[in-house]
């Protein structure tokens, strides 16, 4: 149960970083993400972490070539999503990991997508598939079992970058700014312990609402 998920390197400083909140008027607690500018924060916090990503999953319409879409899930990924994961592509260079304003139009896609697509891992990087009628560049190749961040992901087939997401998912760009949807993760500075992580996160948060 411990174990990183699969493909992810085995590194005690890697961590995943949980919210709750709880509903003042039922007093009941649920699952709550982080927004964009928390994630920043605690990014900030150099003496605890040395890097901290996110993500969030979304059903998309994946096409290419002149073949019919169908619909498959991915993630939309922060810059350092692969390079704080310890996750190197088997082709292709990956995604970059310097944000950008303007919307970062490439993918990485999994092996199984690449193949079914493609006829293999090499063959796709550099060639363009239609992500809700988008045009994305496929710039890397996931290693085999790779699904993401945590287990039970379920079959996600690609790996697109947070700046993209407005155009694909029609949405305004502050929405998503501000919008707590994402998942969170980071790599703990060297001697930093899970309870000092713990704090910053709760102080962060706590400062943003």
């Amino acid at each position: 149960f411990l174990r990183p998920a699969p493909a992810v390197p085995n590194n005690d400083s890697y961590a995943r970083i949980w919210g709750q909140e709880r509903d003042t008027r039922l007093a009941a607690w649920h699952d709550r993400a982080f927004t964009h500018p928390e994630l920043a924060a605690l990014a900030r916090h150099r003496d605890v972490f040395s890097d901290v990503a996110g993500w969030r999953s979304d059903e998309v319409s994946l096409a290419a070539g002149s073949g019919g879409a169908r619909v498959v899930r991915a993630q939309y990924v922060t810059p350092n999503f692969f390079a704080t994961l310890g996750i190197r592509p088997i082709a292709g260079q990956g995604l970059s990991r310097h944000a950008t304003d303007a919307p970062d139009r490439t993918a990485v896609m999994t092996e199984t997508a690449a193949t079914r697509l493609f006829g293999g891992a090499a063959n796709a990087i550099g060639r363009t598939v239609r992500v809700n009628e988008v045009e994305l560049r496929i710039v890397g190749v996931a290693p085999r079992r790779f699904q993401g961040a945590a287990k039970n992901m379920g079959d996600v087939a690609l790996w697109i970058p947070m700046s993209a997401r407005a155009d694909i998912a029609h949405i305004p760009p502050r929405w998503i700014t501000d919008e707590p949807a994402l998942s969170a993760f980071a790599r703990l500075a060297p001697g930093a312990s899970h309870e000092q992580a713990s704090a910053i996160a709760t102080r962060v948060v706590a400062a943003t609402l």
